[in-house]
């Protein structure tokens, strides 16, 4: 080990020095540039006071994992630890198919208290942050089926790069099928003449159109009322699979867009009360 005096090592920018010379206990050792102690004294100084300082743990990890086990066995959910948590909870712990995950009941709930006001700071400063950049404002696709609205906006771009509104029913890009309606507009108008040639075909000769054009009236007054979109549904749809019905004031009802999205031309048939 090379000689080196305190002030050449502070030069040369070293962390210890060796002297040769040992220290007030005899100690022949390096010794610490910043505080010019002897590496074996300190070491002896850290121990005695781990020693003063340290309190033995009164968890035994034997007992967790006979508890555990046998909480297991039983079916539980919680079992009542032999001592308390670190924080002085009550000594209640979470049955976990390895001990390490026997955590305290009450530090369990709390972190997920924690972790839930987290997340919903963080989902307000994300909405916030996509209705101040895009200026429109932020709804979740569930949020919009729930309150049966037709699109949701929530500032994400669809896997073409679009940031637009979308569809509640099938979750699709609003602006993609902008696109896609201005490049097919003649298949669009064939649908569209196809379907009125349909309900001129179910309409009979009979029909009181009077009553007819209330059930469209209701349904714009229904949806002023609610704010909620309304549409008028067949109960027997008129391109149904196995039987097709007429256009028709009784077979005409008004009922919300969604539902009637999520029917289609499917026959709905009323369940029997069962005595």
């Amino acid at each position: 080990m090379n000689i080196i005096t305190r002030q050449e090592a502070t030069q040369q920018g070293l962390s210890r020095y060796y002297t040769g010379s040992p220290c007030k206990y005899g100690h022949i050792a390096e010794r610490n540039r910043a505080s010019g102690c002897c590496l074996v004294c300190a070491n002896e100084k850290q121990k005695k006071r781990w020693k003063e300082t340290y309190k033995p743990k009164p968890q035994k990890r034997s007992e967790l994992i006979e508890l555990n086990k046998a909480a297991i066995a039983l079916g539980k959910k919680t079992f009542i630890a032999p001592f308390r948590c670190s924080k002085g909870h009550k000594p209640i712990r979470k049955v976990a198919k390895s001990i390490g995950n026997c955590r305290c009941l009450t530090c369990y709930k709390q972190d997920l208290s924690k972790g839930r006001k987290e997340r919903r700071e963080e989902k307000i400063k994300r909405i916030a942050d996509v209705e101040k950049s895009h200026g429109k404002k932020f709804l979740s696709r569930k949020d919009a089926r729930k309150q049966g609205k037709r699109l949701y906006f929530t500032g994400q771009s669809c896997k073409y790069g679009h940031i637009s509104e979308n569809l509640v029913a099938c979750g699709g890009c609003l602006e993609c099928r902008r696109i896609y309606y201005k490049e097919n507009k003649s298949a669009f108008a064939s649908r569209a003449k196809l379907r009125k040639f349909y309900i001129k075909k179910a309409t009979p000769s009979w029909v009181c159109l009077e009553r007819v054009q209330t059930k469209y009236k209701e349904r714009e007054a229904m949806s002023a009322l609610t704010g909620l979109p309304h549409h008028v549904d067949h109960i027997i749809p008129l391109q149904g699979e196995n039987v097709c019905g007429l256009h028709v004031a009784n077979n005409l009802r008004v009922i919300l867009a969604r539902d009637n999205l999520r029917k289609s031309n499917r026959l709905e048939m009323p369940r029997s009360s069962t005595a």
